[in-house]
């Protein structure tokens, strides 16, 4: 593992919320298989279930894990909060790609963004 930290920006709540939650998981499986550590906010939405909370608690929660975060990822689709989090994360500068869920593994612009992202960042002291 690389300790390279990617925040996965993507729909929650526009369209189907299990499968965009599903989307990001997968996401996220495929980028701790190519060594790197996502942080995923789609898995609040079982802390949600349980314990419910305004979506501006979420948000706050999500741009203070997305600081954190050495790069991020903004899957397509229309949602707010996914766009703040990309607004947010360009303005720090952080390296970005927006990607189609549809293709992971054929994705070949994310596979090299992905190479560069390994290349040219050194991840962020904790």
């Amino acid at each position: 593992m690389n300790n390279i930290t990617i925040y996965i920006a993507a729909p929650y709540t526009v369209g189907d919320t299990a499968v965009n939650v599903r989307t990001a998981i997968d996401l996220a499986h495929y980028l701790i298989d190519k060594g790197f550590a996502p942080y995923t906010p789609h898995l609040t939405h079982f802390m949600h279930l349980i314990h419910p909370r305004s979506w501006a608690e979420w948000m706050h929660l999500d741009i203070v894990f997305l600081d954190r975060c050495d790069a991020i990822i903004r899957i397509a689709g229309h949602s707010q909060g996914a766009d703040i989090e990309w607004s947010h994360a360009m303005r720090l500068g952080k390296p970005g790609i927006a990607i189609n869920p549809e293709r992971l593994a054929d994705n070949d612009a994310l596979n090299h963004w992905l190479a560069e992202l390994e290349k040219t960042v050194e991840p962020l002291e904790r």
